[in-house]
């Protein structure tokens, strides 16, 4: 079993496989530690929902190939707890104990439209979000180990994202036939970006001690969570829901 998993990380040979601490303060290099400790948490919960999403996609008849790319996105997020838990020895800490699964909510509406609104705000709306922090981090982390890290994970997320809004395309012709359908996902809409606002804006995120060591870390400026958010939201998600026969901008609207 040992033997499979480790095949199946297909994680590519690291080029920098040693962190040098030497050079950063002590207070920066214990906030990547908390960082890195809630991501391996964060991925492996996002392995188990990509997990959770299949019986959805069954259930509403999702192709073939959008259940082997889902069953892949659920692989991928394994291998980034993996790459996770990596850094987090790396900086000295043990990374934690997987968590229990996290609750796929599911409801008595009709299948397609629930495999739709998890696509969305997993996929269009919530890694969105994540690949624009990745690339801001990334583009700022200067130390070889973590950025590597970073740009692992970076890979992976934008393929995630980019599906949401090619499947809501894919699916285009069969929301024409189905108005009612429509109209259920533009009344999900503004519960989800206000949702996605409260849990990822990074409004009022602690930001005390913050400096240079953290940003050669690749940790993320408090300061500039809200900002990257607000113009990926604005500039990214809204606009790509509209292409594609969405309400997504009076949605963002109402979301208050």
């Amino acid at each position: 079993m040992a033997t499979e998993a480790e095949r199946r990380r297909r994680t590519p040979r690291r080029r920098v496989t040693a962190f040098d601490s030497s050079a950063y303060s002590s207070s920066a290099l214990e906030r990547a530690r908390r960082l890195w400790t809630v991501r391996a948490t964060a991925e492996h919960a996002s392995a188990l929902i990509f997990a959770g999403l299949m019986p959805f996609a069954l259930e509403a008849g999702a192709s073939l190939d959008a259940q082997m790319v889902i069953a892949g996105m659920a692989e991928d997020e394994m291998r980034h707890a993996l790459i996770c838990a990596d850094v987090t020895r790396a900086l000295g800490r043990e990374p934690p104990a997987p968590e229990a699964p996290p609750v796929f909510p599911r409801s008595d509406r009709p299948s397609a439209e629930q495999f739709l609104r998890h696509v969305i705000f997993g996929n269009c709306m919530t890694e969105t979000v994540n690949v624009a922090r990745l690339v801001d981090a990334s583009e700022h982390a200067r130390n070889p180990f973590l950025r590597e890290a970073l740009l692992a994970l970076l890979t992976d997320e934008i393929r995630h994202a980019r599906f949401g809004f090619v499947l809501v395309t894919e699916w285009a012709p069969w929301l024409r036939a189905h108005p009612d359908t429509v109209a259920a996902l533009d009344a999900f809409l503004p519960g989800a970006f206000a949702t996605l606002e409260r849990t990822l804006s990074g409004v009022g995120a602690p930001g005390g001690g913050y400096g240079d060591d953290d940003r050669a870390l690749g940790s993320p400026d408090p300061a500039r969570l809200p900002e990257t958010f607000y113009v990926t939201v604005e500039q990214a998600i809204v606009p790509g829901l509209d292409r594609l026969g969405l309400a997504a901008s009076a949605a963002w609207h109402a979301r208050r």
